[in-house]
């Protein structure tokens, strides 16, 4: 957690408060770490960094009237939802790993 602290984002700051090692274990916060790094790199405005519903955590973008979400649980596997909330439709990823849940996001996560 030490080396995820010294990265000095807000997400990286959230994961520490978090305790997120404990939460997550190795992979699955390796998982995050990615997920989030791409965010940043692709300029995505995260609106939280939250506890999973089940363990893990879950982190939520959202973009006028669209939410994208991702849970990642212990085990480092990785489920996510994107929700058009004009159109009411809702797509879903499940059991991915952090490639294909880049993908997923860079489908459906706008600047």
């Amino acid at each position: 957690m030490a080396q995820i602290g010294a990265l000095d984002t807000p997400w990286s700051r959230r994961l520490v408060k978090l305790h997120a090692g404990e939460r997550l274990g190795v992979v699955g916060l390796d998982a995050v770490v990615a997920l989030l790094r791409v965010s940043d790199e692709q300029n995505w405005s995260i609106a939280g960094v939250f506890p999973g519903d089940e363990g893990g955590l879950r982190v939520e973008w959202r973009h006028g009237r669209e939410q994208t979400l991702v849970e990642v649980d212990e085990a480092g596997l990785i489920y996510a939802a994107h929700f058009d909330f004009a159109s009411g439709t809702e797509v879903d990823l499940e059991n991915a790993g952090a490639a294909e849940a880049v993908t997923f996001l860079s489908d459906h996560i706008h600047a």
